[in-house]
């Protein structure tokens, strides 16, 4: 099974991923900037986006969505309770997150169960960074995709508007690290990780 590619992208260098789904087809997730440096690294291996995959809806995440949404016609999901964030995004946009979106996507809510030809992802609720914060977890190879939950040696933060220090502690220790030792953590911003590793060796998790 292809792994999943990485794209940094933005001034805050979140971690785009495009995953190979099967039949020439890629679910990008995060797609927070450079739609057109994204779209490259698909054309580079012969991928053509069919969905877009939010783990929250912070800025530095979305800001390129609606711009691919559209042109590909293609659905963006994201957990509902994060639709807060869009509305007041809609009004307000940080400088640090580059330019303003001038296409927003319209917003599809998450099944249990995301399912591609060749990929199944459960959608697993992690609220604390953000209220609608979501992993996708491939148990069939043992990845999960986090957002910014947890990074290694790190946790998100939760103190901006909606997020919850104890909510984010309580569902990472329920959520991620009840996963196998071994299962690959993909964060939003930084290398990837293990549970394992983090179950020894986080400073925020000991």
């Amino acid at each position: 099974m292809p792994e999943p590619l990485v794209v940094v992208v933005g001034p805050l260098e979140i971690n785009c991923y495009v995953w190979p789904i099967g039949k020439g087809g890629a679910l990008v997730v995060d797609p927070g900037a450079e739609v057109e440096r994204i779209e490259g690294v698909m054309r580079e291996n012969d991928l053509t986006p069919r969905a877009i995959a939010l783990t929250h809806g912070h800025p530095d995440h979305l800001g390129g969505a609606g711009e691919m949404a559209k042109h590909h016609g293609i659905p963006c999901y994201l957990h509902p309770d994060d639709l807060i964030w869009v509305a007041a995004l809609k009004e307000e946009w940080l400088e640090i997150y580059g330019p303003k979106p001038t296409e927003w996507p319209h917003f599809t809510s998450y099944p249990p169960l995301l399912t591609f030809p060749t990929l199944q992802l459960e959608v697993l609720p992690l609220p604390g960074h953000s209220p609608g914060g979501v992993v996708l977890y491939d148990s069939t190879e043992g990845i999960a995709v986090v957002g910014d939950t947890v990074f290694a040696g790190g946790v998100g933060r939760a103190d901006l508007p909606g997020g919850d220090a104890d909510t984010l502690f309580h569902n990472i220790e329920r959520v991620l690290m009840s996963l196998p030792d071994d299962t690959r953590l993909l964060p939003g911003h930084g290398p990837a990780t293990t549970v394992g590793v983090e179950k020894r060796s986080n400073p925020f998790l000991l």
